[in-house]
């Protein structure tokens, strides 16, 4: 049951199609939601197809002329973005940072292009955006793992003398012990991004 609930929320995201779904499986709140889901794509690829063309025109001088066109799109790619990632999920930096980044590679003709050649184009952002943040929870989590391997301790003159050097690898292995064996998971986790 519980992977038919989770195949068929999946495929709520990208239906567009009234009549995906044999007759029974749905509940009439489920039947609500994939309609609602529906208007939202279907409005949304309808809103792109066009906008992409008017986006990639420019005047005489080179400035883009469909200045509302852009401000429009850049509310879309909020809602898109809440859409795809719970609120919860990413903080509201992390969300401008993804609308903007999205807002500067629509800013490429040839990806402009491809949103008119598209059928889906809101489906295609969506994805881009996914890849978006997918990428960035890949960059974090390597970040983290290399950001131990090449810190340098401070070196004093002291520090060369076989006391304190004793001292530092004795301190270093109660520490150690402390987090590993005393700690609480969560509070290991605290310390982890400090």
């Amino acid at each position: 049951m519980f992977r038919r609930v989770c195949k068929v929320n999946v495929y709520l995201a990208y239906t567009t199609e009234p009549d995906a779904f044999p007759a029974g499986i749905l509940t009439p709140s489920a039947e609500a939601k994939l309609e609602m889901n529906q208007s939202f794509w279907l409005r949304n690829n309808q809103w792109w197809k066009r906008a992409s063309r008017q986006m990639m025109c420019t005047g005489l001088d080179g400035q883009r002329l469909a200045t509302d066109v852009w401000d429009e799109a850049n509310r879309r790619l909020w809602c898109l973005s809440y859409r795809l990632a719970a609120a919860d999920c990413m903080d509201a930096h992390d969300r401008a940072d993804l609308v903007q980044g999205i807002l500067l590679k629509l800013q490429d003709p040839v990806l402009l292009r491809k949103l008119t050649a598209v059928d889906a184009p809101a489906h295609y952002l969506a994805e881009m955006m996914r890849n978006c943040i997918r990428n960035e929870g890949k960059r974090r989590r390597r970040a983290r793992r290399v950001a131990p391997r090449h810190a340098k301790p401070i070196e004093t003159p002291e520090a060369g003398r076989p006391d304190h050097q004793a001292l530092r690898k004795e301190l270093s292995a109660k520490v150690r012990y402390v987090v590993n064996h005393v700690l609480r998971g969560d509070d290991r986790k605290v310390l982890w991004w400090f």
